[in-house]
């Protein structure tokens, strides 16, 4: 009696409809479960997640991991860094600030650095052992939600997401820490909240505010997927919208907390946005400003794709691997349709509370933010951003799958186990091609070379793949000890980078690594000394500047015993990047023989190389001018400069020093104002602008930009 009892509610379980007025969920580990069973579904995801990944452990740094953990000196302190950590944008080590407060990761790292030195195995195992705690906390909140309506669903659900190919630059990229954290610490709240509303226990909100915070301190995109919170009181706790609100207060506290520590920190609030076209191609002045919007929705569409099939990864989408397009694009508009038809449906249902609310829920609030970036700063696509949506998209899928395993007729009985076995056939396969893709895309991840010579077979339209790829080979170049397969390499790397100058004219990086391989491998000091200055032209960060001023020197000083050109070099390395210490030693040689040019001598044969007059050369005179005293024809030169690249922060700033000692004040706070407006986080116009007030008799504008001087790092 007691079996056939148990029978009959396992075969309820796998009736229950999508959409009822029976409650779907109990929010019951044990639903459908024992607790021997529990722990044993649980270990099983764990090793799953793990030995998926596993094969990453051994590789080294990849892509960003350089400028995050080695490059990064606060991480390489240490456990003395954490502090420092605690006050520094993610990326300020690679002279960019971009306003991203992620400090928990580079803690991990630094705690890392503190035990094991640089040690890439290590953080390539702690992101799998991350990777595979994280599966075991979503089939925890999973088996709470959808327990009652399929034993079976937490369990497979689970699976296909952490087998899911989309993953592999998430766990592979010991940078992506950020996004692996940030969905534990969500998974871990959400845990702790469901058990709140199933036993109305108090003790459990400070864990739900301690790892909502640590979520926030892991990315700030976890913001998005925090709005789970109060989804979850609304629907599961049958409370009202405001209710739900109020009881998500420690959510809300742990969000306003972070970003008064994120002020505190940075300093602000606001972000930067780079006149980049590489990583931010779709705003304007790249394109018009109704591409950013037809090209969210391309992407969206993009995406969908990918989750529905994986099949080409790539690590990077940039400029111009995906081109900009408008709504006369199919798949612009289709996505446009599909996001806000879904968008109509995830409001509906949660509203009234139904089932395929969650997951449409889940898939939205994540997918969120890379629209944001698109919409608001023209950003790029990138496969990290389908992490945590991607649960969405399988929970649709495999709760699709069970609707038609019901409808199907399998065998002469009516068992739970045997209505399952479509189930496990159709979700087997998946598991096992979605496995397949992502142990073997896992390799590509072993280091920088393997994986820009393997994507560059699908990155041909990206200039940043054909940069990095050139560069990789470069590398190869200065290992290899065969002189003939070194020159060999050389000119492969120049084939590459030439493509990417092709594309985008003004990428410093290409022009710098370019000039390096003429210098070293071509022996052409012209051609070396006319990409060096490309590169300045191009007005990189200041690390690059600094490289390539004094790759420029040693070219004066060794292939053109130019010591007045060369010194001139080193000086301006180190106005740059005053820890420099290669410039440091060769500006000190320089200086006890008596040479210390600090203003740059006119060298019309060089920047006339091939009859180009370009940027450079206008530059270069416009100095000439300047340093002569001669402003007005200084002025016109460095005007010309401003007609090729009319957000030149040395010509704008230039011009507006021109304007200043002709005592035009007005032009001069103009042209600073261009400065401001093109490069917020230079100083320089502040101070400038503060003296042209000064001079106008202007106080309060003299003292308003001088605050604001002082206030700049």
């Amino acid at each position: 009696m007691a079996k056939n009892q148990a029978k009959s509610n396992s075969a309820q379980t796998m009736s229950t409809p999508i959409v009822s007025a029976e409650p779907w969920f109990d929010l019951d580990f044990f639903s459908t479960l024992g607790k021997t069973k529990l722990i044993a579904w649980s270990a099983i995801v764990f090793f799953v997640g793990f030995l998926l990944f596993a094969n990453t452990i051994n590789h080294d740094y990849a892509l960003d991991d350089t400028g995050a953990i080695a490059q990064n000196l606060n991480v390489q302190e240490g456990i003395k860094g954490i502090p420092k950590i605690l006050k520094m944008d993610l990326w300020e080590f690679s002279d960019v600030k971009l306003g991203y407060y992620r400090p928990l990761s580079l803690i991990t790292f630094a705690i890392e650095i503190e035990f094991f030195g640089n040690a890439p195995h290590v953080s390539h195992f702690n992101n799998v052992l991350i990777f595979a705690l994280s599966g075991v906390f979503l089939f925890l909140v999973l088996q709470q939600i959808f327990g009652k309506f399929h034993q079976w669903l937490p369990l497979i659900a689970t699976l296909l997401f952490i087998a899911h190919p989309i993953h592999t630059e998430v766990v592979a990229n010991i940078k992506s820490r950020d996004e692996l954290l940030s969905f534990l610490n969500l998974f871990v709240a959400l845990f702790f909240v469901l058990r709140h509303i199933k036993t109305k226990i108090w003790w459990y909100l400070p864990f739900v505010f301690a790892f909502s915070f640590l979520g926030m301190l892991s990315k700030e995109t976890a913001l998005t997927g925090l709005v789970l919170i109060p989804v979850f009181y609304y629907v599961f706790d049958s409370q009202t919208i405001v209710k739900s609100a109020l009881k998500s207060v420690p959510v809300f506290l742990a969000i306003f907390l972070f970003f008064i520590q994120k002020k505190m920190a940075l300093g602000t609030l606001e972000a930067t946005i780079p006149i980049d076209i590489i990583n931010y191609p779709y705003i304007p002045p790249h394109v018009n400003d109704s591409a950013k919007y037809s090209m969210a929705f391309y992407l969206f569409g993009f995406g969908l794709n990918l989750l529905v099939l994986p099949l080409t990864l790539r690590y990077d989408y940039s400029y111009n691997q995906i081109p900009a397009v408008d709504f006369s694009n199919p798949l612009a508009l289709v996505g446009l349709l599909v996001f806000f038809i879904g968008a109509y449906f995830t409001i509906k249902l949660v509203w009234n509370k139904k089932m395929l609310g969650i997951p449409l829920a889940i898939f939205y609030l994540n997918f969120g933010p890379s629209l944001a970036f698109t919409i608001l700063r023209g950003g790029i696509f990138a496969e990290r951003f389908l992490f945590t949506s991607t649960l969405g998209f399988v929970l649709l899928l495999v709760i699709g799958f069970i609707e038609l395993a019901k409808k199907i007729n399998w065998g002469s009985a009516k068992s739970a186990t045997n209505q399952a076995i479509p189930l496990f056939v159709v979700c087997g396969i998946i598991f096992s091609l979605y496995s397949f893709k992502t142990i073997n895309r896992n390799k590509v991840w072993k280091d920088n070379y393997t994986l820009f010579s393997t994507d560059i077979k699908t990155g041909q339209n990206s200039a940043q793949n054909q940069r990095h790829y050139a560069e990789q080979t470069l590398v190869r170049a200065m290992e290899e000890k065969d002189s003939v397969k070194q020159l060999a390499f050389a000119k492969e790397s120049l084939k590459a980078f030439a493509i990417s100058l092709k594309m985008h004219p003004k990428f410093a990086e290409s022009y710098l690594k370019t000039a390096v391989v003429y210098q070293l491998y071509m022996k052409d000091a012209d051609k070396a000394i006319q990409n060096y200055k490309k590169c300045i032209g191009c007005e990189p960060s200041r690390n690059l500047r600094a490289e390539a001023y004094y790759n420029l020197g040693t070219v004066y000083q060794n292939e053109k015993a130019d010591m007045m050109y060369a010194s001139y070099c080193y000086n301006q390395a180190l106005q740059f990047n005053p820890e420099f210490q290669a410039a440091i030693v060769a500006r000190d040689a320089l200086k006890k023989v008596g040479i210390n040019n600090l203003l740059e001598p006119l060298n019309q044969k060089v920047d006339t190389l091939n009859g180009e007059k370009d940027a450079n050369y206008y530059f270069s005179i416009a100095y000439d001018f300047a340093s002569k005293g001669d402003y007005n024809k200084a002025i016109d030169n460095f005007n010309e400069v401003l007609k090729m690249n009319p957000t030149s922060l040395d010509a704008l700033l230039n011009v507006g020093n021109c304007y200043g000692m002709l005592g035009d004040y007005q032009k001069s706070i103009n042209f600073n104002n261009k400065v401001i407006q093109y490069h917020p986080n230079d100083k320089r116009p502040w101070k400038n602008n503060a003296i042209n007030y000064e001079k106008l008799g202007n106080k309060a504008k003299m003292q308003e930009y001088l605050d604001r001087a002082n206030a700049m790092n």
